[in-house]
């Protein structure tokens, strides 16, 4: 039992190493690249410099990150990820990427790849951890952050579609009625909304800036470049808003009116949505007060009155 282990442990080292001497050649080749991109572009961040807005933080927007860095062309960590597609985790990753606003920029290379660098950190450092106090612990904490590790790159594109989720909620009113005044001003759609690109910022702003260029310069006509944004968005309410706007520019009815009442909805649907976070606080606050706060106040009420029973008897 012990033999095989050993042979089963020198056996994923081994396939480990490997998977680490890979990313060191390629890591030299990512940091050079992104190295050159950010002297020309005079940017902070490799995202930045290529004109990805992300709204992640911390450990998700590092693992987008890497993720598009992995996804380039130049970077050839792991070729032909199309023969493992049970390693990606993911049966509607392209839904997600579109809803992360990475479609085009991610792909199965760069999900596989990230899901192998993380996953190997992840069992080297449970390995050594796990080895410090025994070798079962060991095994198990190297295989848990092994899987833990995997699905990382899942998680991450997931929280950033819900964050696109809820900037398009926060948002989309004030677009809305930027473009009503272009239009009650006597202006087209296009130059109303220019007005909105122009002088607005967010991730909806660069969206529609992206959008509204593939138009002018002939990539998509109008109402196929909307309907593409707006499928770049886990939401009903933007969804519905440029069908709305396709509709009134293909029949010429009032365009104000229909995005008056969405824009109507749009600000009551952000308003249900922080009432109810309102409403979830109390409850979230249960389990720090009840692990946290509640024993320390036990310990300080009732520990005179053990320490005056202890003595009396």
């Amino acid at each position: 039992m012990v033999d095989l282990f050993l042979y089963s442990a020198l056996s994923f080292g081994g396939v480990a190493g490997a998977i680490g001497g890979m990313e060191i050649i390629s890591w030299r080749n990512r940091k050079r690249i992104s190295t050159q991109i950010k002297k020309r572009v005079g940017c902070e961040s490799f995202l930045s410099a290529r004109s990805i807005f992300v709204e992640s933080r911390g450990l998700n927007y590092w693992i987008i990150q890497k993720m598009v860095l992995f996804s380039d062309d130049h970077v050839n960590l792991i070729k032909g990820t199309s023969l493992f597609p049970w390693a990606l985790g993911l049966n509607n990753k392209e839904t997600l990427i579109q809803k992360s606003g990475l479609l085009g920029i991610v792909n199965e290379k760069g999900i596989f790849s990230i899901r192998l660098t993380l996953s190997f950190f992840g069992f080297i450092v449970g390995l050594f951890a796990g080895a410090l106090f025994s070798d079962i612990l060991a095994l198990l904490l190297a295989v848990l952050l092994f899987f833990f590790g995997f699905l990382l790159p899942t998680r991450a594109l997931k929280s950033e579609s819900q964050l696109r989720s809820q900037c398009v909620e926060r948002q989309l009113a004030q677009m809305i009625e930027v473009i009503i005044l272009g239009l009650q001003s006597g202006l087209s759609f296009d130059r109303s909304a220019k007005l909105y690109t122009a002088y607005f910022e967010g991730s909806l702003k660069e969206s529609f800036s992206r959008a509204q260029s593939q138009w002018e310069h002939g990539l998509l006509i109008r109402s196929e470049a909307l309907k593409s944004l707006a499928e770049t968005y886990d939401s009903s309410l933007f969804f519905r808003a440029i069908e709305s706007i396709n509709r009134s520019l293909r029949f010429g009815s009032s365009l104000s009116e229909s995005l008056s009442l969405i824009a109507s909805e749009a600000r009551s649907v952000r308003k249900t949505t922080l009432e109810e976070r309102i409403a979830k606080a109390p409850v979230k606050m249960l389990l720090p007060v009840g692990t946290l706060i509640l024993p320390a106040m036990l310990i300080l009420i009732m520990g005179p009155i053990l320490l005056d029973l202890m003595n009396g008897m």
